[in-house]
């Protein structure tokens, strides 16, 4: 979620979940006085992450996206090329960078910009079981994979995101602040693992007679002999 002005924001959520997220934004809106509208097919979203995505982007947009002057988890309009962007430094993969979003008639015309200033900076394109794998390595979450709505902010270690301080009592608060401090039945936790065979030969893999209640995602990567796991 991103705060565009005092009282307008920017939901950007996944494919596969995003008439579930606006049904139910627009179910939980009543009689309040906001609007719920679905801009998915307005914007596309460019990921450009990697040690040397600074550098890149601020060639190609010609600002300073220094620490400083662009912190972690804020966001900023910015021009690639002649396309207006709006900048928000945060990514998917656990590494420097940033997420793109551009008017659907200017995505090529980004795209192309970034690409053509690219070779200089080691630029390539990444697909998504690459990122899968980043992202798993990182422990972030995935919905509809790693996490539903069957699980809580604290069993997918996501408390810290909880709005503890805020004077709102917002849906589901008082099920939270009773299961803050218990034992949970169950959790979701990050695993690197090494098994072997009968045969005594070692293999990549989730440990044998691990006592789990799920085993939510693993995704090998190529060369990795110790794969990552969310359990």
């Amino acid at each position: 979620m991103t705060r565009l002005e005092e009282r307008r924001y920017a939901i950007t959520t996944s494919a596969a979940s995003t008439r579930r997220d606006f049904a139910w934004l627009k179910r939980h809106i009543g009689d309040a006085h906001a609007v719920a509208t679905d801009m998915t097919s307005a914007a596309a979203v460019l990921g450009l992450m990697g040690p040397r995505s600074r550098e890149l982007l601020a060639r190609v947009a010609g600002a300073d996206l220094s620490t400083e002057n662009f912190p972690f988890g804020t966001a900023r309009w910015i021009e690639i090329g002649y396309a207006p962007v709006l900048a928000t430094r945060i990514t998917y993969v656990g590494e420097l960078g940033w997420e793109l979003q551009v008017a659907s008639e200017f995505a090529l015309h980004a795209f192309e910009t970034i690409a053509a200033a690219g070779s200089e900076f080691g630029l390539a394109l990444a697909g998504y079981h690459a990122m899968d794998s980043l992202r798993i390595e990182k422990a972030y979450r995935h919905w509809g994979h790693d996490i539903g709505n069957e699980d809580t902010p604290i069993e997918a270690g996501l408390g810290f995101a909880v709005g503890w301080r805020k004077p709102v009592d917002f849906i589901g608060r008082g099920a939270l602040e009773a299961a803050r401090g218990k034992t949970l039945a169950k959790r979701l936790v990050g695993d690197r693992a090494r098994l072997r065979h009968a045969s005594g030969r070692r293999r990549s893999g989730l440990p044998r007679f691990r006592p789990l209640q799920h085993r939510h995602r693993r995704q090998p990567r190529p060369g990795d002999a110790e794969p990552e796991a969310l359990l």
